[in-house]
């Protein structure tokens, strides 16, 4: 395996574990949000503000996560753009079919993040 090889293989790792715990997070603070909506709805008084801070809490932890997936969105498409140039420069017939995949999988979930968030 060349070190291009290799460089494109760690890459597809790397991508893939961000989707892995991008999809948790987003999971986790969606059912979390979710949750303490039902919750205020059926709150009164102190319990309600203490509800309505924490989910304002939340909403702020998913707006982090969308802004954090969506600088490393852009981090892995210039990963995998630079790979492909240094890979056509040296001539090298590369795949990263996967690594593309997977930079769209996390494009995806920062998309879905931001909708959420904006139809709250």
């Amino acid at each position: 395996m060349s070190g291009l090889e290799a460089e494109i293989a760690e890459l597809t790792r790397d991508l893939n574990d961000t989707y892995i715990e991008a999809v948790h997070k987003r999971e986790s603070l969606k059912g979390k949000m979710d949750e303490l909506e039902r919750k205020l709805s059926a709150a009164h008084g102190a319990q309600a503000l203490c509800l309505g801070e924490e989910l304002e809490l939340a909403s702020n932890r998913l707006n982090e996560l969308c802004d954090s997936l969506c600088l490393a969105s852009k981090g892995c498409k210039e990963r995998v753009l630079a790979l492909e140039d240094r890979a056509t420069a040296a001539g090298f017939d590369v795949q990263l079919d996967k690594a593309k995949a997977t930079a769209k999988r996390i494009e995806e979930v920062a998309s879905d993040l931001l909708c959420y968030s904006l139809g709250r």
